[in-house]
C-alpha cells in the first residue's frame, strides 16, 4: 500500500532497498523528526517535530479493455512543530525527500513520479481558550505508481 511505504520512506526504513540517491534526503529528515511519522492523525503523548501521513484521493487508470498497472494517489503530509522555525526546517527536509522521488518504496511499491501539488503554512490557535498555537504546514503529493 503506497502510504504505508511512504511512511517507510519518511521514517528511513529502508528494508533493502536501493536508496543510496536519497540518503542524506532521507537522514536530513529523520534527524528533525526522530522517526516520528504517524499514518493519518497523531497519537495521544505525541511531541514535535512530527508528520502526520494520509491518502486524500487515489485513481486508477483504465483503457477500453479494464484496469491497467498506472495508479495515482494524492498523498498529503501534516508538518507539525512548536515553532515555525521546526516547522519550516521539516517542512523543507520533507518537501526535498519526496518532490521527484523515483524507485521502489520499503513495501515494494514502484513510484515513477512524485510531484509537488501543494504547499502551504496553516498555523492556528488550536482553542481560544488554550495557550498554544499550533505550528502546521501542509504538503500535497500527487504519487504515480506501478500496481503490477
Amino acid at each position: 500500500m503506497v502510504i504505508d511505504g511512504v511512511i517507510s520512506l519518511l521514517k528511513g526504513q529502508l528494508n533493502g532497498t536501493n536508496q543510496s540517491s536519497y540518503t542524506a534526503k532521507i537522514a536530513a529528515l529523520v534527524a528533525l523528526t526522530a522517526g516520528r511519522i504517524h499514518k493519518v492523525e497523531l497519537p495521544r503523548g505525541f511531541s514535535f517535530p512530527a508528520i502526520a501521513v494520509h491518502r486524500y484521493g487515489d485513481a486508477q487508470e483504465n483503457d477500453l479493455l479494464g484496469l491497467v498497472e498506472v495508479r495515482e494517489d494524492q498523498i498529503q503530509l501534516d508538518v507539525f512543530g512548536n515553532t515555525p522555525a521546526d516547522v519550516e526546517a521539516t517542512y523543507q527536509a520533507a518537501r526535498a525527500l519526496m518532490n521527484g522521488y523515483t524507485g521502489t518504496l520499503p513495501d515494494g511499491t514502484v513510484v515513477t513520479l512524485c510531484q509537488l501539488q501543494r504547499g502551504m503554512d496553516l498555523p492556528f490557535l488550536a482553542n481560544a481558550d488554550a495557550k498554544g498555537v499550533a505550528n502546521r504546514a501542509v504538503l500535497g503529493f500527487r504519487v504515480i505508481t506501478k500496481t503490477s
